[in-house]
């Protein structure tokens, strides 16, 4: 019964968050502020994301990806879903990432999630 934990596919556990957090009564953790005042941007969480993976000894993303990946919610007044998602073009190198990301926690976090899927179709590529 995957959907108790907060949505049908298991994402995420905010029904019973209440009931597992490791440490109840300590602070909340949310460098949001930080990452503001330190100037992140978009592109640097996912800097950050593919740092992360590589310093696992996995790949790091093709230059292509940090070209037409769309990591931001267009200014020209085009209508885009905003729903991240991560995808295969199918020709073993080039990888796309689309999110309107804003420099939040929220949003590293789901940076870091699409980028496993990046991760996932490199490593089937060949």
């Amino acid at each position: 019964p995957a959907h108790l934990l907060g949505n049908m596919w298991a994402q995420t556990w905010s029904n019973i968050y209440d009931l597992v957090v490791p440490f109840p009564s300590a602070p909340s953790m949310d460098p949001t502020e930080a990452m503001l005042k330190q100037g992140w941007t978009p592109r640097r969480m996912f800097k950050e994301a593919d740092d992360f993976f590589t310093s696992l000894g996995l790949l790091p993303v093709p230059p292509e990806f940090w070209n037409k990946s769309m990591l931001e919610k267009p200014t020209d007044g085009r209508e885009v879903v905003c729903h991240a998602s991560a995808w295969d073009f199918y020709n073993g190198k080039d990888f796309r990432i689309k999110q309107c990301t804003t420099v939040n926690l929220e949003d590293l976090v789901v940076a870091h999630h699409e980028m496993g899927h990046i991760q996932y179709f490199m490593q089937y590529k060949d």
